[in-house]
This record gives C-alpha cells, sequence and structure tokens, in this order.
C-alpha cells in the first residue's frame, strides 16, 4: 500500500531552443518589455513596492523578468521589505552572470499558468492540448496573459474573468505588434476574441 507521496510539480523542462520565438515574445511583451536591455531590476517599481510594503498596502505588480524569475526560483513571495532586498541584491548578481536567454528560459519552465500547469510545456498541453512548439500567436499571448494572475483570469470562472483575461490578451496582442514581433495582419487576427482552450 502506498503509505505516502512527494509533491511534484506539474511540469516539463524545455531548452531554450526549443521554446518557440512567439511564446518568448508574448512574455516578454506582457511581463517586462525592456527585458532584453534592462539591468534585471526596475527601480521605480522596487520603491513602489517597498513604499507600498511600508504602508501595509498590497504590493502591485511591477517587477521585471528576471526579479520574478527569482522570487519564484530562490525565494518566498512574503511581502517584506528583507525579501525585496534579498530580490534587488540576486537580481544584480544574477544579470551579471548569467544571460537573458537562461534567464529567460528557467522563467518560462518555471512560472505557473494556472489550472496546475508550471511550466510552458505543460501549459500548452493544459490549455490547448498541445505542445509549446505548436502555439500559435494568439495561444501564445493568451498564456502570456495568464502568468499576471492565473486563476482570476481562468476563463472557466466566469464572465468577468473572460473579460479581464480578454483585455490582458488584447494588451499583449498590441505589445507584441509595437515590438515588430508580429505583423498587422495576425494581430488583427487575433485580437477581436481568445483562442478556443481545452476542457477543464
Amino acid at each position: 500500500e502506498q503509505i505516502g507521496s512527494l509533491a511534484v510539480q506539474n511540469r516539463v523542462t524545455l531548452d531554450y531552443a526549443n521554446m518557440p520565438q512567439v511564446v518568448k515574445n508574448a512574455v516578454v511583451a506582457a511581463e517586462n518589455s525592456t527585458f532584453f536591455t534592462d539591468p534585471g531590476f526596475s527601480l521605480p517599481g522596487m520603491f513602489r513596492a517597498m513604499w507600498n510594503i511600508a504602508k501595509g498596502n498590497e504590493v502591485q505588480g511591477g517587477s521585471t523578468i528576471t526579479q520574478q524569475y527569482i522570487k519564484i526560483r530562490y525565494l518566498t513571495s512574503a511581502q517584506t521589505m528583507s525579501r525585496k532586498l534579498k530580490e534587488l541584491a540576486l537580481a544584480v548578481k544574477i544579470n551579471r552572470t548569467v544571460s537573458k536567454e537562461e534567464i529567460l528560459s528557467g522563467y518560462l519552465n518555471t512560472v505557473y499558468f494556472g489550472r496546475g500547469a508550471y511550466g510552458i510545456e505543460k501549459a500548452a498541453e493544459t490549455w490547448f492540448n498541445t505542445d509549446a512548439a505548436s502555439l500559435d500567436v494568439a495561444q501564445s499571448a493568451m498564456l502570456a496573459s495568464l502568468v499576471n494572475s492565473p486563476s482570476a483570469l481562468d476563463p472557466s470562472n466566469g464572465d468577468e474573468a473572460s473579460s479581464a483575461l480578454l483585455e490582458r490578451y488584447q494588451y499583449v496582442l498590441d505589445g507584441m505588434l509595437e515590438a515588430g514581433n508580429i505583423s498587422q495582419a495576425d494581430h488583427d487576427a487575433a485580437y477581436g476574441s481568445l483562442p478556443e482552450t481545452a476542457p477543464v
């Protein structure tokens, strides 16, 4: 008889080279448009977060992809000054010693996409019954949109969640177009509605 089990996240790790460029572009557009040129942290975002912590307010988004990856991989989600300072120190160190490609690869293999899926490969399977390599523009933009708040944006949670996800999805498509990563035709074809998802 089974007497116990270890908690194992629903994840399959992909090499950076095997991650489709459209997914990388979508996540950068959604979470950190200056990812490839920034120093790995956002000082205005850090000051805003610390100010909110000091006032006892909820900490909003604004962290870079590097900071988010550090929080997921090395730290906790505790909203404290000491955790934010550790995050900043690690962001500076990692940005100096690790390539942006390695950081983005780690992030895409680690981040939670909702419905029990960690990492882009399991997200593709869970949400669209496909693999990451087969994701199209609309699917990539939707998955990138979910990273912001996977549970709150899950369209199976009702019309309000669907509307919020559509708004975020359109923001991501706009960002991809502005960065020159998709054509106007691809943008317009995907813009009107969310792609069809697999049943929950």
